[in-house]
């Protein structure tokens, strides 16, 4: 893990990056879709109000038959602003809360006949009427009538928000909430003066998050995306790192067995040849016999790996035929009789059934049980028990190894068929390994369609057991 601090820190100081550009892009989102909303919302509140207001003077203003005088409108004070504008007479009567306004113009064609002549025309066949008055009040547009007929329009354009209306005195109001806003304040022309009408939405977070939920969902799948790539490029480098170990250890490993029968074949013909051991025939005997017996271990060890890369490129290749376990097992027995009188091995082998033959490859199921036995010899006690059980069971045949060596620990057994894996024995090593006989051993079970199962306790022994089918379907 040391090793690798650097390649984390820029893994995670490049997912972090890509989560602050994400969440400034998507700010940016918010915002702007917040500034149209606030654009959208107060331009149908203005021509809501505006609607209204056209509503309200339609329903206000009314023809004025020759010089009348203002009685038509009750108690109005006699406070008077009279004067032309564009060929038009106006006449204007103020209260606190009331505008009186007299629109009348000798000119058939001026501009403030042309503006009122679709709501004149509403007044009756009589197109010479010239003079009308107009009367407007504080009450003519009410909050509550903005309310409903604003809320008509936002479903119309399908902004389903809440939204309150309000007052202003021609700002936006203090103490906007945070998380909404209100309209552009709109003006309305009539008294009472300096009246203005807003909308106040208090909160709006949920219909923009609706509205940028593919940008949400976008930045959501590539932070997964880019976390699930760095964490598998991460993994290959451990797991390279790993195996660079793993190839370091076997080829000490491989390298120490090499010298060791080269070395003694070379101690054996220099003994021949220096000490004239050429002459004693018991001698050179033993001599000829000790080096024959390393060149044997020798040859072997080279044909391991030979198969092992052979192993690497094509993976297990079986030729299968009609074999009889018991006598397979047996024959491996006799092979390693030797090698059990030089290890002072107590072995046992016995049998449950009669039937014991498969279709399977001879020389591959030797190498599996050879491995097995090599296994528990290397790993047994000063004086190796062995117990070989070999059952019927049917349509299968078991095979238990049972040795009462030193027992793998729980945390290894997962991974002692992994290749090149050697359970760890701290700094010391007095047994030799490369760590392929028993991922070899699992596939040639496997192909066999087969199962190896391990038990084993620390200081108690370990019993491998293998399942072969009598019949490859």
């Amino acid at each position: 893990m040391k090793k690798n601090w650097l390649t984390l820190t820029l893994l995670f100081t490049s997912i972090a990056l890509l989560l602050v550009l994400q969440g400034i892009w998507l700010q940016s989102v918010y915002n702007n879709i917040k500034r149209d909303l606030r654009k959208e919302t107060s331009m149908l509140f203005s021509s809501t109000v505006m609607t209204m207001q056209d509503s309200i003077i339609e329903k206000n203003i009314k023809p004025l038959p020759g010089d009348s005088t203002a009685e038509v409108f009750g108690n109005v004070p006699l406070l008077r602003d009279t004067f032309k504008f564009h060929h038009q007479h106006i006449e204007m009567r103020r209260s606190p809360d009331t505008d009186v306004v007299y629109l009348s113009s000798g000119e058939p064609k001026d501009s403030l006949r042309r503006f009122f002549r679709t709501m004149v025309s509403k007044f009756g066949a009589n197109r010479k009427q010239r003079t009308f008055v107009m009367k407007l009040t504080m009450d003519s547009l009410k909050p509550e009538l903005i309310y409903r007929n604003f809320i008509r329009t936002l479903k119309k354009a399908e902004i389903p928000l809440t939204f309150s209306v309000i007052h202003l005195d021609g700002t936006r109001p203090k103490g906007e909430p945070r998380w909404g806003f209100s309209t552009e304040p709109f003006p309305f022309p009539f008294p009472p003066r300096g009246s203005f009408y807003g909308a106040l939405f208090p909160d709006v977070r949920i219909f923009i998050i609706k509205k940028i939920a593919p940008q949400l969902l976008f930045s959501v799948f590539l932070t997964l995306l880019t976390g699930a790539s760095f964490f598998l490029m991460y993994q290959s480098i451990r797991s390279s790192q790993r195996l660079v170990e793993i190839k370091n250890d076997f080829i000490g490993n491989i390298t120490h067995e090499l010298k060791t029968p080269i070395a003694t074949v070379s101690v054996a013909i220099e003994a021949l040849k220096n000490f004239k051991g050429i002459n004693n025939a018991e001698l050179t005997q033993e001599y000829l016999g000790i080096a024959q017996q390393e060149l044997n271990r020798l040859s072997m060890l080279t044909d391991k790996i030979l198969k092992t890369a052979i192993f690497e490129d094509q993976g297990v290749v079986i030729l299968t035929e009609r074999i009889d376990l018991e006598k397979l097992i047996a024959q491996v027995l006799a092979t390693l009789k030797l090698v059990f009188e030089k290890h002072q091995v107590n072995i046992q082998f016995e049998k449950r059934g009669t039937d014991f033959t498969i279709n399977g490859s001879a020389d591959h199921l030797t190498n599996v049980f050879y491995n097995l036995i090599d296994n528990a010899i290397k790993y047994g006690a000063e004086h190796p028990e062995i117990k070989i059980l070999i059952s019927d069971l049917n349509d299968n045949i078991s095979i238990a190894v049972q040795d009462k060596g030193l027992g793998i620990p729980a945390q290894y057994q997962k991974k002692i068929f992994e290749k090149f894996f050697r359970v760890p024995t701290g700094d010391v090593s007095n047994t030799k390994g490369y760590g392929l006989g028993l991922s070899y051993v699992d596939s040639v079970v496997r192909k066999h369609r087969g199962t190896i199962t391990l038990e084993s306790e620390l200081g108690e022994g370990s019993t491998f057991v293998i399942i072969l089918p009598k019949n490859l379907a």
